[in-house]
């Protein structure tokens, strides 16, 4: 409540002296999109001269057309989007308490509502990753609770907000391959590739007749005018596609933006796949406008790199105990500790250790971890045991089982 309630004063005073171009006019055009939804059932945008849905397919604006119909105004797209983007905080308070507790997850959810990809998407007037963000937050929150089901409806349903947000569904669908989920990472994939297709080389340019033109900001840097071109060219200049991701210092910022913050725990969790699409568009793009992080582009990135870096933590920490509980066990056996370069990188790739109702999923990982504390403790409890038994001999003056003074073998032979 408190952050949509200072949000909601800063993007009014922003929305009051709105001066940056751009966004004045993007602001213009959802108003005008809002507008057809609410009174013509035809988001026809004067200023682009076409349908809202020829230049980005995005029929989720639909959504707020019941406010224009409550008031007239563009402040009330602005007013929805200060009141959407803090409720992501919700599903990452959520998510993060499962894993590390009550007030580490205030911790995380404070930073996360201050970090500067919500701050910069509220100075931005109004854009569609005022509904990105919030699925995406409550999808990765149904992953860490299981709840599989309801994660892929809400990454499916990703394609009604963004065409592009199309190919983070198909990456939802690596991370359901980490999990093991077979069926889902299949349906996810195809899902994901076949709406971004349609959407581009059907839907949009029955609306637009020159097409989807956000193909030609790839022509200068991968010399490809379709997504197929692009494709076969980051998978045959796999160097020079990296060196583009960091070859402006534009970009270089955003890097460090982004991963600071977290200290890079996010690269330990397989959730970071999830913003592999959104990086890759912007800073393969010829457009100088994407690459930085003054606008609203990182807002969808905010969910994603938080909750993976809390369960990055968790990764590390589990793999570390685990591999020091098994290297004591052997090492008090007397045993060679085998390499474990493999395991730590299976521990730490698999997903299967996610935390499910405050409970650890993998439970092969979890029996043997308590099959070496249990041998550990019934160790030291045998190794007391005996040294108890032996000082309650010698303050009795006993003698150890099956030892005999002289004296006691002739009462045994009188008996």
């Amino acid at each position: 409540m408190a952050a949509i309630l200072g949000y909601g004063v800063f993007a009014t005073v922003e929305y009051e002296r709105l001066g940056g171009l751009v966004g004045a006019l993007d602001l213009g055009i959802f108003y005008e999109a809002v507008c057809g939804w609410a009174f013509h059932a035809d988001p026809y945008v004067a200023i682009k001269g076409s349908s809202q849905l020829g230049d980005h397919f995005t029929p989720a604006w639909v959504l707020l057309a019941p406010l224009l119909r409550i008031r007239d105004s563009p402040y009330m797209l602005v007013l929805a989007q200060f009141v959407l983007l803090p409720l992501s905080g919700i599903p990452v308070y959520v998510a993060v308490r499962r894993m590390v507790g009550r007030w580490p997850a205030t911790g995380v959810t404070a930073a996360y509502l201050a970090s500067s990809g919500l701050q910069h998407a509220i100075a931005f007037p109004v854009h569609e990753v005022m509904f990105a963000t919030p699925l995406i937050a409550w999808a990765l929150e149904r992953i860490l609770a299981g709840r599989w089901t309801w994660a892929t409806v809400l990454m499916c349903s990703l394609c009604l907000v963004k065409e592009d947000l199309n190919l983070m569904t198909a990456a939802f669908a690596v991370v359901a391959l980490c999990h093991r989920r077979w069926r889902r990472a299949a349906f996810l994939a195809v899902w994901g590739l076949a709406a971004y297709l349609i959407t581009v080389k059907l839907v949009i340019p029955e609306f637009c007749p020159a097409g989807y033109t956000y193909l030609d900001q790839y022509a200068s840097t991968l010399q490809a005018t379709n997504s197929v071109q692009d494709l076969m060219h980051i998978v045959e200049h796999p160097l020079r596609v990296l060196h583009l991701l960091y070859d402006n210092q534009t970009k270089r910022a955003l890097w460090h933006l982004l991963i600071v913050p977290v200290l890079g725990l996010c690269f330990a969790s397989p959730l970071l796949l999830l913003a592999a699409p959104n990086l890759l568009s912007r800073l393969l793009s010829s457009d100088p406008n994407v690459w930085t992080s003054h606008y609203h582009y990182d807002a969808p990135l905010m969910p994603i790199i938080f909750i993976a870096a809390v369960d990055g933590l968790m990764r590390i920490c589990r793999c570390v105990g685990f591999l020091i509980d098994e290297r004591a066990v052997l090492a008090g056996q007397g045993q060679a500790c085998p390499p474990v370069r493999r395991r730590r990188l299976r521990l730490l790739v698999s997903a299967d250790h996610l935390p499910i109702h405050g409970q650890v999923a993998d439970r092969r990982m979890d029996q043997e971890a308590c099959r070496v504390r249990g041998e550990r403790e019934l160790e030291q409890t045998g190794r007391g045991s005996r040294a108890g038994r032996a000082e309650r001999r010698d303050r009795r003056g006993d003698q150890p089982p099956g030892r005999s003074t002289p004296g006691t073998r002739h009462r045994d032979a009188d008996l």
